[in-house]
């Protein structure tokens, strides 16, 4: 049995004998109005770790063992007003080794996704390590402050969803609450799944089955604007020995492929880049700054500046930030360096080419946004982007908020 692609583009099968393991990944998306976040947080100290085939630690490393050592993850994370479980599958080419074939995988697979176990006990020790995770990443002042920062600059939208810090509602959870999520999770998520390797399609058309692909429900994308408030400039102190800065620009949400990739360029040159505009002269040359960079989220259509820093540098710091972005817009930098920034996201882009996860990233969110561009496609955008184009996405950047964590033996 040969397997294409069903008509609305929900999942994706590319046979390859390039890779000696076969990878297959899927997301499942639920609007966060319908479900409650807390459980999807537990998601991944469950699915892969308990099933009721193997109901403890002991059972699921055996059973792995006997599989070869597959890897069984999952991670939660937040589009705008969608939660999104992604769970990626990878495990040795059967023909390698012997007394395993595909379909004690796809077995493997549909026990834990379709019967994972949980019990009080197992609930109270997830709860602990999670909050010890959260702890684990809070204790990093660049993950504190920008959790913060999106707290503040975020009141009243999406943004403030992606908060970090849930344990109080995680240690609310209980096992019965957690299997209505799921049991909800399994009926109604949008699920979009691509697969690359050698893999047999009969076996696998068990699991699509399962699935149910075709009769999943497709939830409406929330594109209206955040509008978000302009915060100006918030100074927190924590007992840290240096200092924070982030700046969050907001822009319009963005749709079409050619602009995304204008502002990808824009950005790169801005502080993207290993040698951007910030870096070269933040950094290098006024020496303000240990580091700086930018980073572009399209899903919330923001932009942010991070630099770790010595508090009596901010004020300049700061400063050059915005002088730097007016550089951009009015000089002959973009000009002068486009070509530059184009090669480095091409030479990205075809280098992304030789990892499984890469593409299966590629073509999950090709589904997810119903677009269907390929690699080639991708290409001929980034040349058809012009200096122009680059400084009118410049331009749109409207700053929000200036965050700064003050280190407290930062003197």
């Amino acid at each position: 049995m040969h397997i294409e692609g069903s008509k609305q583009e929900k999942f994706k099968l590319i046979h390859s004998s390039k890779f000696k393991h076969t990878y297959l990944s899927f997301d499942l998306y639920l609007p966060y109005s319908l479900i409650d976040l807390s459980n999807a947080l537990i998601m991944p100290y469950i699915l892969g770790q308990y099933a009721n085939k193997y109901p403890s630690k002991e059972k699921m490393r055996a059973k792995k063992d006997e599989l070869y050592a597959p890897s069984l993850s999952c991670k939660t994370s937040l589009r705008r007003d969608l939660i999104v479980i992604s769970i990626d599958y990878k495990f040795l080419n059967p023909k390698y080794v012997s007394g395993v074939s595909f379909k004690d995988h796809i077995s493997f697979l549909i026990d834990c996704l379709f019967e994972p176990y949980l019990d009080d006990n197992i609930l109270k020790e997830i709860i602990l390590n999670y909050q010890a995770s959260v702890k684990r990443q809070l204790d990093k002042p660049e993950v504190y402050a920008f959790d913060r920062m999106l707290e503040l600059v975020g009141q009243d939208t999406y943004l403030a969803y992606r908060k970090l810090d849930r344990s109080k509602e995680v240690a609310s959870l209980s096992v019965e609450s957690f299997f209505i999520f799921y049991k909800k999770l399994l009926e109604r998520a949008e699920c979009y799944l691509a697969m690359i390797g050698e893999f047999d399609d009969d076996a696998f058309a068990t699991f699509l089955k399962r699935l149910n692909l075709d009769k999943r429900t497709h939830y409406a994308r929330d594109r209206n604007a955040y509008d978000l408030k302009d915060r100006g400039e918030v100074i927190e102190e924590r007992e840290l020995s240096q200092s924070t800065l982030l700046m969050y620009y907001e822009f319009p949400l963005v749709d079409d492929f050619l602009k995304r990739v204008t502002y990808m360029l824009a950005d790169g040159l801005f502080g993207a880049l290993p040698s951007s505009l910030l870096f070269d002269d933040i950094r290098e040359k006024r020496g303000l700054c240990y580091s700086i960079y930018s980073n572009l989220n399209f899903n919330d259509a923001g932009l942010y500046v991070f630099s770790a820093l010595s508090y009596k540098d901010k004020d300049e710091a700061i400063k050059a930030v915005k002088s730097d972005l007016e550089y951009l817009i009015s000089s002959t930098y973009v000009r002068e360096h486009l070509d530059v920034a184009k090669e480095y996201y091409r030479n990205l882009l075809l280098s992304s080419n030789d990892y499984a996860s890469s593409i299966l990233a590629f073509n999950l969110k090709n589904m997810f946004l119903k677009r269907d561009i390929s690699y080639d496609e991708y290409i001929a955008c980034i040349d058809k982007v012009d200096a122009e184009m680059v400084v009118q996405a410049l331009n749109e950047l409207q700053l929000k908020i200036i965050y700064v964590l003050k280190g407290s033996r930062d003197e």
